[in-house]
């Protein structure tokens, strides 16, 4: 719990809930900022424009095709659209377009997680490049 005005800026806000997540949806999208709402969560994330997953790895000096991306939800597809390979977890209809492979979500999740991990890090050996 930090006060408000402590914050140099804001990057995210996620509504949990509201009364008419819609009409509040409808009114936000007005706005200078980016929306998505996470699935069947019913959660609404708001971000400034120009922040997002993406700017983020690019800015720790990480290009574009050289890294693999996991992720699951709409915040995910600026990641994905640049990464070498990517992984969806479960399924979302707007992320689906830019995954280079699903993996499904049920009790063996965890585990092929980690199979996929490793090997990815057969395939894609970033190592050689350091």
């Amino acid at each position: 719990m930090v006060d408000l005005d402590v914050h140099k800026s804001i990057i995210k806000i996620l509504i949990l809930t509201s009364d008419n997540m819609e009409e509040l949806t409808k009114r936000i999208s007005t706005l200078d900022v980016i929306t998505h709402t996470h699935g069947d969560e019913n959660v609404l994330d708001i971000s400034p424009k120009n922040i997002h997953k993406w700017s983020a790895i690019s800015r720790l000096g990480i290009k574009q095709d050289e890294y693999i991306a996991f992720g699951n939800d709409a915040n995910d597809i600026t990641m994905f659209m640049s990464a070498k390979h990517s992984v969806m977890i479960s399924y979302h209809k707007d992320l689906a377009k830019y995954a280079s492979e699903t993996i499904s979500l049920d009790e063996n999740t965890e585990d092929m997680i980690v199979e996929k991990l490793d090997q990815l890090s057969r395939i894609y050996d970033y190592t050689r490049n350091c």
